[in-house]
């Protein structure tokens, strides 16, 4: 595995936030009627998703390590309801 500088995971989740942020924008609009549904608007919305995905990849990539186990458990997905008890 490589080890890329902190300036480069800085980029890359600077740029999958700005998108994720732009395509929720637009997505917003979209549903407040502010801009017509297209074919294009309609392509567009699952990259948020996917963007989002990629922006918590670039931060536990660069902060996780030095997080330690908490890092690592904060990062992780929640468990089902089903599996996990709050008693």
């Amino acid at each position: 595995m490589s080890h890329h500088s902190p300036a480069t995971f800085h980029r890359i989740g600077a740029v999958a936030g700005g998108g994720t942020a732009a395509i929720l924008l637009v997505n917003a609009a979209k549903r407040a009627e502010v801009i017509p549904t297209t074919a294009v608007t309609q392509l567009v919305a699952p990259l948020a998703q996917i963007l989002a995905l990629a922006l918590i990849t670039v931060l536990y990539l660069a902060y996780g390590r030095r997080a330690g186990t908490f890092g690592l458990v904060g990062s992780s997905p929640s468990c089902p309801t089903t599996r996990c008890s709050t008693r």
